[in-house]
């Protein structure tokens, strides 16, 4: 293989990558604000929505338009509800 081939072999295999990774975000972000709102509805059976905004720093206003899909949910406030629904799962074992 020259040295030209090589390199077209290596950008080639970085532009599959990069599809990929695509193909996962797009993946996750179509999931991830179905299970937004479930964590939510969770978390409701066991805490008031104004106490699940205060756990989470955040207003209750913007937990409920995340609960009725009118505002998409952030990767870190995801990460931040997944964690709380997690603690829940754990204490209700």
């Amino acid at each position: 293989m020259t040295p030209r081939e090589i390199i077209n072999e290596s950008i080639h295999a970085q532009e599959q990558r990069i599809v990929e990774l695509r193909r996962l975000e797009d993946a996750i972000w179509a999931n991830m604000q179905d299970n937004a709102r479930q964590m939510i509805a969770d978390l409701r059976e066991a805490h008031s929505l104004r106490k699940i905004a205060r756990m989470l720093q955040r207003s209750p206003v913007a937990i409920s338009k995340i609960k009725d899909g009118s505002v998409w949910c952030s990767h870190e406030l995801y990460l931040e509800l997944f964690d709380l629904w997690n603690k829940l799962q754990k204490k209700a074992k």
